[in-house]
């Protein structure tokens, strides 16, 4: 989940959106629309399976390579199902910058 302020939300969009259909992300991408000047926009780049963190690492780092250094975090597409992007259904999360993530499922207190 890319989350980001309404001035860069296109450009933001613009660029998830090239790089998934080169192949370069995930498999998908979508992004919200939203004219609430108090929410910020989110953009989701979806995965085959949450669970190969292989794959997450590697559209981690393509997200780093196209630019992306704020924090990052990813949730299941059933995680999020009635509650999109809730704190509590975050999976892993990559700090600002980092090339890796921490797996919150490992500590159910950090969920």
């Amino acid at each position: 989940m890319l989350e980001c302020t309404h001035e860069v939300h296109e450009d933001t969009w613009r660029t998830v959106k090239s790089a998934t259909r080169s192949g370069s992300l995930g498999f998908a991408a979508r992004t919200t629309v939203t004219n609430d000047s108090t929410s910020r926009p989110v953009t989701l780049v979806y995965t085959y399976d949450f669970e190969d963190h292989d794959d997450v690492l590697r559209v981690l780092g393509a997200l780093r390579a196209l630019g992306f250094a704020e924090r990052l975090a990813y949730a299941s597409g059933e995680d999020t199902a009635g509650r999109p992007y809730a704190e509590d259904a975050t999976i892993y999360v990559s700090e600002p910058g980092a090339s890796s993530f921490e797996d919150r499922r490992s500590d159910p207190m950090s969920r």
